[in-house]
């Protein structure tokens, strides 16, 4: 994981110096290593992306296809939190209130008021506490890798529904929702939502390196999704699963009553999604390093289950 941040942060580091002098903006006051650290922040990330499109297409969209508009307040936004006493990253934001967490997405997503962030911060706690508690050095990883957490909602899904995504447009964070229509969501499902986007991150950061899948138009079923789905995503579900099935371990043999038994029956049926989607994986056209690493999560599924 080290190497493959590192080499992210190089990239990144000097797509930010380029985007700064693009945009007009002096950085000689950060050092090196502060510059380096800004520069691996999701929503810098995802600017200096949009300063790069510009450069060499004239225009940048959103995911929705809605035109961005670059604004050179942003850098000095930037530069103002590259010479605070922030920690960047290391330190993980709680639905801050930064437009490049958000712009990529244009009107495809809908975030949560400060009211219902505040309302559920101290659930956020609680949830990183119980990360903290079960395995530290995943905590430490989530905080240095994706320090960003934004709060959305989905009018189109269930009210019931928990709901949660990540996307390759913004490196780094990871978009949750907190409540459904009986109020705020546990601190354990707000755990579970975390440990799945970083998970997602942490292959997006792997994919950068080596690819898991050769191109191919091929769509298969998940267990895991009512749609068809690329081998990549397949993919996808099978590493965050893996993940999120020793995490319901933890609570089982930490808890009692209704939660270890919904544990229980959240491991259970993960392994048999865990299963099923391995086996339709071994049979799609991935390359040898993804085939490595399936060989490696199903040989982790299975001490799991020991």
């Amino acid at each position: 994981m080290e190497h493959l941040w590192n080499l992210a942060r190089s990239e990144w580091t000097g797509g930010l110096t380029e985007a700064f002098t693009s945009m007009g903006v002096e950085a000689s006051g950060l050092s090196t290593h502060r510059l380096a650290d800004l520069a691996c922040c999701p929503g810098t990330v995802a600017w200096q992306g949009a300063v790069r499109r510009f450069e060499r297409y004239g225009a940048a969209q959103a995911v929705d296809g809605s035109p961005v508009q670059l604004d050179p307040d942003y850098g000095r936004y930037l530069l103002d939190r590259g010479g605070s006493g922030e920690a960047l990253p290391g330190s993980l934001r709680f639905g801050a209130n930064d437009p490049w967490l958000r712009l990529p997405f244009g009107g495809s997503v809908e975030f949560e008021g400060a009211d219902v962030v505040e309302s559920a911060r101290a659930t956020f706690s609680e949830a990183m506490a119980i990360v903290e508690a079960w395995r530290p050095a995943l905590a430490a990883e989530m905080r240095a890798v994706c320090p960003d957490v934004q709060v959305i909602r989905d009018p189109s899904a269930h009210p019931d529904k928990i709901v949660s995504f990540s996307d390759n447009a913004v490196p780094g964070a990871l978009f949750v929702s907190v409540r459904t229509s009986s109020g705020l969501i546990s601190a354990h499902d707000l755990a579970d939502s975390l440990v799945h986007e970083h998970r997602h991150q942490k292959l997006y950061l792997l994919e950068r390196l080596q690819p898991i899948v050769e191109p191919t138009k091929r769509l298969i079923v998940s267990p895991w999704r009512e749609d068809l789905r690329p081998p990549s995503g397949l993919f996808h579900a099978v590493f965050v699963f893996v993940e999120l099935r020793r995490l319901w371990m933890h609570v089982r043999e930490t808890s009692t009553g209704d939660l270890a038994s919904r544990a229980a029956g959240t491991i259970s049926e993960t392994d048999r999604r865990l299963g099923e989607g391995i086996a339709t994986l071994r049979d799609c056209p991935l390359t040898g390093f993804g085939r490595t690493l399936l060989d490696i999560l199903e040989g982790e599924a299975a001490l799991a289950a020991c």
